[in-house]
């Protein structure tokens, strides 16, 4: 299963607490410059990301962004860390009404599932908690190295969950996921949560309409 099941508020606002948080540790650069860096670093980063699916962490774009600002500060810094962490409390996740009822689902089957997620984000304690309720493996591009539709962490997910990708069916909502599915071969489910018609094994209009297709 890929991420269809939320949307990520507030980027931003966790960079900014970034900043705020080492500023406060001493580490003086203008807030309005490194916003700059930042919105120069992103845009490089989709660019490069789109033909390579390397994967650049947040804590890495910051490290980046601090040097050529003059400021030298290592992406695995324990203050890095801190001022990341920190910056979660304002990262808000909204979870999709179908989610839930589709997971307590998926359980009474006695199935293996595992998530799949391009962020450049560590997720909150508070999601995984959650997620950790219903999936068996989760797995980011933050943690792996490489985002769909890299056929890497398709395979790595395949591996922790013990079964081949012809056991395996793949939910997701965009291109991405369907191409690297599709590629690692798996059966690939594509929900439409917005206008976007996708050619894939499977249509969903609601997250609960995987149930049918696994009992088929």
């Amino acid at each position: 299963m890929s991420h269809p099941w939320s949307a990520q508020l507030r980027p931003i606002e966790a960079v900014k607490l970034i900043w705020q948080d080492l500023a406060d540790k001493g580490f003086r650069v203008s807030r309005d410059e490194f916003l700059v860096e930042m919105e120069t670093i992103e845009k490089s980063y989709w660019e490069r990301v789109s033909r390579t699916c390397q994967e650049q962490r947040i804590d890495e774009k910051i490290s980046l962004a601090l040097s050529k600002l003059g400021v030298e500060i290592a992406y695995d810094d324990p203050m890095m860390a801190q001022a990341v962490d920190k910056s979660m409390e304002v990262l808000e996740t909204i979870w999709y009404d179908d989610l839930e009822p589709t997971l307590r689902g998926l359980l009474t089957r006695n199935l293996s599932i595992g998530v799949i997620s391009n962020t450049s984000w560590p997720l909150p304690d508070r999601d995984v908690r959650f997620l950790s309720r219903f999936f068996n493996v989760i797995i980011t591009s933050y943690e792996h190295g490489f985002r769909k539709p890299h056929q890497s962490i398709f395979a790595s997910a395949l591996e922790k969950l013990h079964v081949s990708p012809d056991e395996a069916i793949h939910v997701g909502n965009s291109k991405n996921d369907v191409v690297g599915a599709r590629s690692s071969g798996m059966e690939a489910a594509f929900i439409k949560r917005e206008d976007v018609e996708l050619d894939a094994d499977f249509i969903l209009t609601s997250l609960e309409d995987i149930l049918g297709i696994v009992d088929v």
